[in-house]
């Protein structure tokens, strides 16, 4: 191959994603047996990888609030 083929041959691969898509961040998270099995069966169902299901759930999802010490005092 002469220099000039090699300059001009395209490079293979996949193109670089952009800055504001690239997933840089990681947290770890710990499940009882029967709730990854359960969030499995629901990506699956999703027809999702694990990953992308639980990050979609956690940035869309809706956040349903614990008891605060008013509503605890009023219960009692």
């Amino acid at each position: 191959m002469t220099s000039i083929q090699k300059q001009n041959r395209k490079k293979g691969g996949r193109p670089p994603t952009g800055r504001i898509h690239k997933l840089s961040k990681s947290v770890t998270v710990k499940f009882s047996k029967p709730s990854y099995e359960a969030l499995r069966l629901r990506a699956r169902k999703a027809n999702r990888k694990l990953a992308e299901y639980i990050r979609e759930s956690a940035l869309n999802g809706e956040v349903v609030s614990g008891h605060n010490a008013e509503t605890v005092a009023i219960a009692k």
